[in-house]
């Protein structure tokens, strides 16, 4: 065998190397399809929740707005006066919820329909006033009470 080729003294070999050549960094542009598909994933998302919020205020806008009236019905009015403006929010309400029919019931059954629609904590209630409301004057001791009545079935069937 021959012997190892000696570098002269002073020299040292590996500085006749030419150096590594390392390829450049990876770009962060274009990402990888994993985020693509992350960025559609989180804009249908974005999307799905926007349509959602939109859909859930324009069920509720008309009830708020009813509610609004509720609350606005004048107080300059006579109790009998006032009665009847809340009886015809709750009956357009009905009709809106439930139908026409539940709008066009005849005094005694429309007195039943709110009752049985009402909250459960409100079943036990008089709903009488509201089917005697366009014929015979409210008792004063029982204006608040039907006012509260009504209000509270309106909240009560607020879309969620």
């Amino acid at each position: 065998m021959s012997a190892p080729i000696a570098a002269p003294a002073g020299h040292d070999p590996l500085a006749a190397l030419k150096p590594i050549l390392l390829p450049p960094p990876p770009s962060f542009w274009p990402p990888a399809p994993g985020w693509w598909l992350l960025l559609l994933l989180l804009l249908g998302l974005s999307a799905a929740l926007w349509i959602g919020l939109r859909r859930r205020a324009s069920r509720r806008a008309p009830w708020l707005q009813a509610l609004q009236l509720a609350e606005q019905i004048n107080p300059q009015h006579s109790p009998q006066e006032q009665l009847l403006a809340l009886n015809q929010l709750l009956r357009r309400a009905a009709r809106a919820r439930h139908g026409t029919v539940a709008a066009t019931l005849r005094p005694v059954d429309w007195a039943d329909f709110l009752r049985s629609s009402a909250p459960a904590e409100l079943h036990d209630a008089d709903w009488t006033g509201f089917a005697q409301a366009p014929y015979l004057p409210c008792p004063p001791e029982r204006h608040g009470e039907l006012l509260a009545l009504g209000k509270a079935w309106l909240r009560h069937h607020l879309p969620c």
